[in-house]
């Protein structure tokens, strides 16, 4: 039932068509004729195209970076679309004047330029549609060649800028390094650290003598001690005065004498004689020698010890005072290693900064020059017929189905007023 109600309803439609043909055939024939008018009146647009080379870096080329380039192609699009180049364009190429009294507003709302990226290509391509077809390839050519111009000048004015950054920070650095120069040779001298060292070695020798002198009189006391303490005992051992008894009777004539003056004599007379012990005197001699010994190795151990202490203390004073000053030293000269480190990197960018400020550029060159195109892009003369008439077509095709379609829902409605009519007369 219902692809019945289907096949009718569309039947009818072309039955509806069908009764209109004629009008949809005039319809569609008088605007595709208009079309034709119409189009051959428009004004001729001729498309001139140029393309732009977005080239690579000449300096440190790789393909980490030709993707990172590639992917930046598109902000170039503004080096070429941009009012100010479209102004100088128009005022350069004189069409600001009659007969076009172009600006660059006007410029724009005519849509004259399209700039593009094709897809997998380091291109930029340029397409001018104007009416005049010499005016639209020089319009081209002028934008092309004053975008890589512009590029040029860019890369320039961004070189110098660099290498002005850069020389001033080499004459930071260079500043720097002459402070801390001068610094560093002023502490040198205000340490006089060699001076000091031939100080530290002087006395070192000195200490070396005094420890030597030192040795010696220790070695000597205790040589002097031990001939002291055996010079004692032998001397508490020896006596100190001799007693000698003599017999008188020895004597003849000493005998005869004593025979007269006493009558008579026996063995027992005899003479008492003391005297002093050389030897005893002799080994007191050497002990009070060697005991002034004892005390002058003491003295000299006790002077010498005294120096030693003293030269101790001076050593260990200039050693610390050395040591201050080697690290100050140390200090400037780690400074100054630093400080010309940086002027060289300095020194080094700047002399580089053209290098590499086009390592990081990308050159712009016009491929080919835009000819003057010979047949226009628009209007196109056949396509606007056939839309013309199709559009129209289609138009009044629907215009005659809705026609038909406003009859029957009339038709309807006035065969239900009637039947309402009927059925209300047949109740009466």
């Amino acid at each position: 039932m219902m692809d019945h109600d289907a096949d009718y309803n569309f039947s009818r439609r072309i039955e509806a068509l069908h009764r209109h043909r004629r009008w949809i055939i005039a319809g569609t024939a008088l605007s595709g004729l208009t079309a034709l008018v119409v189009s051959l009146f428009l004004a001729k647009i001729y498309r001139a195209t140029t393309y732009v080379l977005v080239s690579e870096s000449k300096m440190e080329a790789s393909s980490q970076n030709a993707m990172w380039q590639y992917s930046l192609i598109r902000t170039y699009v503004p080096f070429v679309d941009s009012d100010a180049l479209i102004g100088r364009a128009i005022h350069d190429l004189h069409l600001d004047q009659p007969p076009y009294d172009l600006t660059v507003g006007s410029f724009r709302r005519h849509r004259y330029l399209d700039v593009d990226v094709p897809k997998g290509a380091r291109l930029l391509e340029i397409d001018v549609e104007f009416p005049d077809a010499r005016v639209a390839a020089d319009l081209a050519n002028y934008l092309a060649q004053n975008a890589a111009q512009f590029n040029n000048q860019l890369t320039i004015r961004e070189t110098q800028t660099t290498q002005a950054f850069l020389r001033q920070r080499m004459d930071q650095a260079a500043k720097h390094l002459a402070d801390v120069e001068a610094e560093r040779l002023n502490i040198k001298k205000g340490a006089g650290l060699e001076d000091k060292e031939k100080e530290v070695s002087i006395l070192l020798e000195e200490k070396a003598e005094v420890s030597d002198q030192l040795q010696q009189f220790r070695t000597a006391l205790a040589q002097k001690e031990a001939q002291v303490k055996s010079l004692g005992e032998q001397l508490s051992k020896e006596p100190k005065i001799l007693s000698l008894k003599k017999s008188v009777t020895s004597d003849p004539y000493v005998e005869h004498a004593v025979q007269q003056t006493r009558g008579g004599t026996d063995g027992s007379l005899a003479v008492s004689e003391e005297s002093i012990s050389t030897v005893h005197e002799h080994i007191q001699q050497q002990y009070a020698d060697a005991l002034a010994m004892v005390r002058s190795n003491e003295a000299g151990a006790r002077v010498s010890e005294a120096a030693l202490a003293g030269i101790d203390s001076k050593i260990g004073r200039l050693m610390i005072q050395n040591i201050v000053r080697r690290s100050d030293i140390e200090r400037a000269d780690r400074e100054y290693t630093i400080a010309q480190d940086d002027f060289e990197s300095a020194n080094r960018s700047y002399q580089n900064a053209s290098v590499a400020v086009t390592a990081q550029s990308q050159d712009l060159k016009q491929l080919a020059p835009a000819i003057p195109p010979e047949r226009p892009v628009s209007p196109n003369i056949l396509l606007n017929v056939v839309l013309a008439g199709v559009l129209s077509c289609a138009l009044l095709s629907l215009g005659a189905l809705t026609r038909e379609s406003l009859r029957a829902m009339q038709w309807r409605r006035a065969n239900s007023v009637q039947q309402a009519e009927e059925l209300l007369a047949g109740n009466r």
